[in-house]
């Protein structure tokens, strides 16, 4: 029989404590029974509302302690929110057992207690459940000081000059209710994040909310009972117990799924509504101060007393908040500055590794502002105006770099070209350039800025790429060549005489039944089918008819053979083409209409393509089309077949462009473009 695992020390310890709990409410359920309104009553409830709270605040911060980031800022609010809470409870404590009195003075409890829902609000704000970032952190600890401050001046605006008069029903309840603002408040945010949450968090976010709700009912309850019918320790407490007791919970739980709250962080989205909650509460008060301090200049209907005590409050209140808020500013420059720091140097780590330089072109006075980058790569070249630099690009590349560079316009101010630099040496170095145009409200070209890399080693490296697709390509042609010639020279023949035989066979053996003669003829028949496969597959590897009749007749005569054996219609339509067309040119024509006519069979689900075939003065035009099905040409690419790649590298290595468009319900339509050299530009038959 397996052995069950042993429950951990966590585990544990979040189990007994629902126990502990029942047992502190059955006490005080007892005692509140017994012995009403007894000093022992008192006792009990407000020690234990102490003790625990402690306890709520220690658990919480070894959380804190053990924890990074958001997750330590969460829990170190709570702390701080349960350990302003029990100075309430030590209030009470105090003047209830100590001095003996009915209450405690109203300002000394209350804002402690007004201060913890700061804390936990605080607390909600931080969104643990979200990975900050490193400027979010100060971010959200600046705005908790200021939302703490808003409600310090809130609570002493309204309560300490009536601490020096006599305690009032109205004063109380103007109290209450902005008490009881400041922790609808703190439902609010609870709600939201338990809809925006994942597990485990949501679990942490709904016990706060279960616990805050509790402990409102009570606290409403209480103070309804302290205003209208007096204070005293009993049933009514016990809610309240409970409460407290409930958050020792949330802070046990938050020990136990620890692990599990550090793995499910997830990283901060652009969720800037709720981002920007807990700065928009707190910077209300900017608008607040002020304007409550007017409001009191005005009214003309208090006390002297009282209106001096309240602008007095005012006063400093504006000035911490003015220090606040040039805080603010100084750690929000602090941070601009770092941040602009650190992306100068990444950029600067970029370009060093990628060898580039930044430049800056004025229109006017055609003079060249580079980066010291330009140095390393350009120490060979004098050339500070566009003119000088212009002279020392590779003639072959200059006409296409002048037209790029004094290309754009205010619809289109950017551009990207690669060029070859010469060297004093002789040699050449490949750059890359992006740049863009600046323009003025005439349209005038007032500068460029842009950036220069050195791709050498790239365009050499594609060069030597480029070199072996070259000759891995010539050496499938040349393999094609001998196989088509043992297709054709040695299989074919032997073919055609074995058909031959058969046929003669069969005529020579008149005795035989006439089911062996059928079978005869049929495997007569069967053969010669099997002859002409093997020529036509002959020709397919390689057409002689490419080679002596030309590109455009080669193509016709594959179209009606191709059509013939998948049973499909190809229409090709072409221009009258020389058969002057370079070998290597007419060649990647046609196997990129194979190709493309292979994959459209076996892909497209029609019957029917189309395949054209046009000259003009410096470049031959092939275009095969189909009807049928698409698909996605990035996806094509990467998958394993070797059809679109094989295309592709046939064009690139006759300097032309291979071009796919597909599209739903409109087909697929394959377009190539090869330029022609200057000595083979006419390349219409003439007539």
């Amino acid at each position: 029989m397996p052995l069950k695992a042993m429950p951990t020390t966590r585990t544990l310890r979040l189990l007994w404590w629902p126990a502990v709990a029942v047992v502190l409410l059955l006490i005080q359920t007892a005692f509140s029974v017994t012995v009403r309104q007894s000093g022992t009553l008192t006792a009990y409830t407000l020690i234990t509302h102490f003790l625990v709270l402690i306890l709520a605040a220690g658990i919480a911060t070894l959380n804190a302690v053990q924890s990074r980031e958001a997750i330590r800022l969460f829990w170190s609010f709570l702390a701080m929110a349960f350990g302003a809470w029990s100075l309430t409870t030590c209030t009470w404590i105090y003047y209830m057992l100590v001095l003996e009195r009915n209450r405690p003075a109203t300002l000394g409890a209350a804002i402690p207690l007004a201060l913890h829902i700061v804390f936990m609000i605080a607390a909600a704000a931080s969104r643990p459940h979200l990975k900050l970032l490193p400027h979010r952190r100060y971010r959200t600890t600046l705005n908790f000081l200021l939302l703490l401050f808003f409600w310090v001046f809130a609570y002493a605006f309204l309560w300490v000059p009536h601490s020096y008069t006599e305690w009032t029903v109205g004063f109380f309840l103007r109290g209450q209710a902005l008490y009881l603002v400041e922790n609808f408040l703190l439902l609010a945010v609870l709600g939201v994040l338990i809809v925006r949450a994942q597990p485990p968090w949501k679990s942490i976010y709904r016990h706060l909310l279960g616990a805050s709700a509790l402990y409102i009912l009570s606290s409403s309850i209480a103070n309804f009972l302290i205003t209208y019918r007096g204070y005293y320790v009993g049933l009514k407490d016990i809610p309240y117990t409970a409460a407290v007791c409930w958050f020792v919970w949330v802070a046990l739980l938050g020990r136990k799924l620890a692990p599990q709250l550090a793995q499910s962080v997830l990283t901060q989205t652009g969720d800037t509504k709720f981002a920007t909650l807990l700065t928009m509460v707190s910077m209300l008060s900017v608008l607040v101060v002020p304007t409550v301090g007017v409001w009191e200049l005005l009214r003309p209907d208090e006390p002297y007393r009282t209106r001096v005590i309240r602008l007095l409050i005012v006063l400093i209140s504006v000035v911490l908040l003015a220090v606040f808020v040039l805080a603010k500013e100084y750690f929000a420059n602090r941070e601009l500055s770092s941040d602009v720091g650190l992306a100068n140097e990444r950029l600067h780590l970029a370009v060093n590794a990628g060898r580039m330089y930044a430049f800056e072109w004025d229109a006017e006075t055609d003079v060249i502002v580079r980066s010291e980058q330009s140095t390393e790569i350009l120490n060979w070249i004098d050339a500070g105006t566009g003119r000088l630099f212009i002279a020392r690009v590779h003639p072959d590349d200059r006409a296409a770099y002048v037209a790029t560079a004094t290309g754009p316009t205010p619809g289109n101010p950017t551009y990207q070209t690669s060029y070859r630099m010469l060297c004093p040496d002789g040699g050449t170095v490949w750059l890359e350039e992006s740049g863009h145009a600046f323009f003025n409200d005439k349209g005038r070209m007032l500068r460029i800025v842009g950036i220069v890399s050195d791709v050498t080693e790239r365009k050499l490296a594609e060069k030597a790429l480029a070199g072996v697709s070259r000759r891995l390509i010539e050496a499938q042609e040349k393999e094609r060549t001998r196989i088509a010639r043992e297709l054709h020279d040695d299989i074919g023949q032997r073919l055609a005489l074995l058909t031959i035989e058969l046929e003669q066979l069969r005529q020579n053996s008149p005795n035989l039944p006439a089911e062996v003669r059928d079978r005869f003829g049929e495997l007569q028949k069967q053969t010669a089918e099997i002859a002409s496969d093997v020529q036509s597959m002959s020709h397919q590897l390689h057409s002689s008819k490419l080679e002596y009749l030309g590109i455009a007749t080669a193509m016709t005569a594959f179209c009606r053979e191709f059509s013939q054996q998948q049973n499909v219609k190809v229409v090709f339509a072409h221009d009258a083409i020389s058969r002057t067309v370079p070998s290597d040119i007419s060649l990647c024509l046609f196997r990129v209409l194979q190709e493309a006519l292979h994959n459209a069979v076996k892909y497209s689900g029609v019957r029917h393509f189309d395949a054209e075939l046009h000259a003009s003065s410096d470049a031959i035009d092939l275009t095969v089309r189909d009807s049928g099905s698409s698909f996605d040409v990035k996806e094509a690419t990467k998958s394993s077949g070797l059809g679109l790649i094989s295309m592709a590298e046939r064009v690139t290595l006759v300097n032309g462009e291979l071009s796919i468009d597909s599209q739903p319900k409109r087909g697929t339509t394959i377009h190539a473009r090869v330029p022609l050299s200057a000595g083979h530009r006419s390349v219409r038959a003439a007539g």
